[in-house]
């Protein structure tokens, strides 16, 4: 899932009115235990997701920092020059604030992933889970597999029914 698209699911589950929140974590009539229960995680799920998000773009931020300040990439045929740039990049990165906020990054997606292990596994029926479950697509490519059988499924159910 590309950083947009998860934005973009990030903002359609944002914009629900938080009042809606409940509803949509509490137990929906017809709906499997499993998605309940993940359901039910939303309130603690979205700012983890939101925080995990911000970090990632700090991290990619800071990173593409120390690279423009490290000078154009001057190939690997001067082994010298290489290795001088790889170390003007890794020096920027530690002056820059990367480690920690590589750090910051790790722990939120560490929190996220111990959340919402194992609901990757779990067939989602209805948009709100599939759309959670988006959010989570960058944890591990199985998320992403995961998401894209529960959309196919709820496009089928709707289409055809």
């Amino acid at each position: 899932m590309t950083a947009s698209t998860r934005r973009t699911a990030l903002g359609a589950l944002l914009a629900l009115p938080a009042a809606s929140l409940p509803a949509i974590a509490g137990a929906q009539a017809g709906l499997p235990d499993r998605e309940a229960q993940f359901l039910a995680l939303a309130p603690k799920i979205l700012p983890l997701a939101v925080a995990l998000n911000a970090a990632s773009l700090e991290v990619h931020r800071l990173y593409e920092a120390a690279g423009e300040a490290a000078g154009p990439f001057p190939g690997r045929d001067n082994e010298r020059a290489h290795r001088a740039w790889v170390e003007r990049g890794r020096a920027g990165r530690d002056a820059n604030g990367y480690p920690d906020a590589w750090a910051v990054m790790n722990a939120a997606d560490n929190a996220l992933t111990a959340l919402v292990d194992g609901f990757d596994t779990v067939e989602m029926i209805t948009l709100p889970a599939i759309l959670l479950k988006a959010l989570l697509a960058d944890l591990g490519e199985w998320w992403k597999e995961s998401v894209v059988a529960d959309l196919q499924r709820y496009a089928e159910a709707q289409l055809c029914a």
